[in-house]
């Protein structure tokens, strides 16, 4: 016949406390600032990625040429000339696509009335000479 013998509390194992995974979440936070900063980091990092479409709804990759703006020269252009002098630039704007003639070209600087351009833009090419 099998006794239960008692065990004297000094042998018995003492159960500690249990602590939530939240007080261990913000104990590990406190001795590791920096690591708490690089989580944030991510964390804004991917929420941004999720929510890109919401902040520019547009592909970025995509140029917008969706309006037309038309500005007169001053003086004719052959196909080589990147700087062209108009008679109002204000309605011009640095990126935006022009057409001449059959010629895509992207403005890339604004000064005054002179406006420096990338030709051929769209794969277009320059119109012949006249």
């Amino acid at each position: 016949m099998a006794q239960d013998i008692a065990v004297p509390l000094e042998f018995e194992e003492v159960a500690l406390p249990r602590v939530s995974a939240l007080r261990r979440a913000l104990k590990l936070a406190r001795r590791h600032p920096l690591g708490v900063f690089g989580l944030l980091v991510i964390g804004v990092l991917l929420f941004a990625g999720i929510f890109a479409e919401l902040a520019a709804p547009y592909d970025p990759l995509a140029p917008n040429r969706i309006s037309k703006t038309f500005a007169e020269l001053s003086e004719p252009v052959d196909a080589q000339t990147t700087e062209f002098t108009v008679n109002d630039s204000s309605d011009l704007g640095f990126g935006q696509t022009v057409g001449i003639e059959s010629e895509q070209i992207i403005v890339l600087l604004i000064v005054g009335n002179t406006v420096t351009v990338d030709r051929g833009a769209e794969r277009s090419s320059a119109p012949a000479s006249p």
